[in-house]
Formats: C-alpha cells, sequence, structure tokens
C-alpha cells in the first residue's frame, strides 16, 4: 500500500468527519480492508451529502485537489459524486458517490471500522460490500463478491447479507454466484 494513498485516504475521511456527513469506505478499498487482495487505485466513499451541503463539502474537500460535481446521468444508479482530483497525476482520485437510495443509506448506517495501514476507517460492512457489487455487476465486481463470500464464509451474518441483496434486488445474483463458489 502506498503511504501516499493511504494518507489521501485519511485526510478525505477527516474531512468528511469534520463536517458530520455519514461516510463510509466502499469499492476496491473496502474489498481490500475485508480480506481481498488486489490493485485499485481510487478511493470511494458513500456519504450523505444534501444538495444544500454540496457547495460546503466541494470548498472543503478543495484542500485535498480539484473537487468537481458529477451529477447523474439518466437512469443512473448513482445520485452523483464528487471526484477530487490532484494536481499530481501519482495521487489516487477520490469518488465521494452520494447515497441514492434507502439501501445505500441503510448500510451506512452499519458501517464498522477497519483497519488500513495502523489507521482505523470507517467501511461499509462487506454483506452491504457483496450485495453493492452484485448489483454493479462487472466483471471484477463479480469477482470481488465471489472472494468475500470464500474468505468470509461461516461469517457473514446471512440474515443481513439477504436483506441487504434483497434492497438492492440482487437476490438471484447471490444465488448464482454461490452455486459458483
Amino acid at each position: 500500500m502506498k503511504s501516499d494513498t493511504l494518507q489521501r485516504l485519511r485526510l478525505s475521511h477527516a474531512t468528511l468527519s469534520d463536517l458530520g456527513i455519514p461516510h463510509g469506505l466502499i469499492g476496491g478499498w473496502a474489498v481490500i480492508a475485508w480480506g481481498r487482495v488486489r490493485a485499485t487505485r481510487d478511493l470511494d466513499w458513500l456519504a450523505v451529502i444534501p444538495a444544500s451541503r454540496r457547495k460546503e463539502a466541494i470548498t472543503a474537500l478543495s484542500t485535498l485537489g480539484a473537487p468537481e460535481w458529477r451529477p447523474p446521468g439518466e437512469d443512473d444508479p448513482v445520485a452523483g459524486l464528487i471526484r477530487v482530483v490532484s494536481q499530481n497525476p501519482e495521487d489516487a482520485v477520490i469518488d465521494i458517490i452520494l447515497a441514492a437510495s434507502a439501501a445505500d443509506r441503510a448500510a451506512l448506517t452499519r458501517c464498522l471500522p477497519v483497519d488500513l495501514g495502523g489507521g482505523s476507517l470507517p467501511a461499509v460492512r462487506r454483506e452491504d460490500i457483496i450485495a453493492m457489487k452484485l448489483q454493479a455487476g462487472g466483471a471484477v465486481d463479480l469477482e470481488d463478491a465471489s472472494e468475500l463470500l470464500r474468505v468470509h464464509a461461516g461469517r457473514l451474518d446471512e440474515a443481513m447479507l439477504a436483506e441487504a441483496c434483497r434492497a438492492r434486488r440482487v437476490t438471484a445474483k447471490l444465488q448464482t454466484l454461490r452455486a459458483q463458489v
């Protein structure tokens, strides 16, 4: 793990925390935090940022680079995101994805602290990450979900996993993936 990437991760967490914005680690770094060894470049947070606080968040995040509001597209499952790009092309891009659904907001209420490189960060639980990855449906997403199911076999909260998958309408995908694991 590159220390500058971890530093950006911690600084973005601190900024969101200072603003009192509910947030949790998602994406590749959450998968890494839950035990899957894989490479990822970007830093993804799921957050609840009301439209009335978006400008305040963008201003605060400007210490990490150039933040840009990206509104959702038509039929986009993402409610929009704030992307923070540093002037240094070596730095990881930070994406703060706005919670789009009741399932997203529920996932944020269940975050747990995870240790990444000696520091604690709030991460969306592995059960919710599996459901999110199944919903995203890309090849890497399905590999992530499969690996988390394998690594945490017997240790998942099955009721929570079932509810998270039901809320995201991916129960059939979970059953298909489990048949392959």
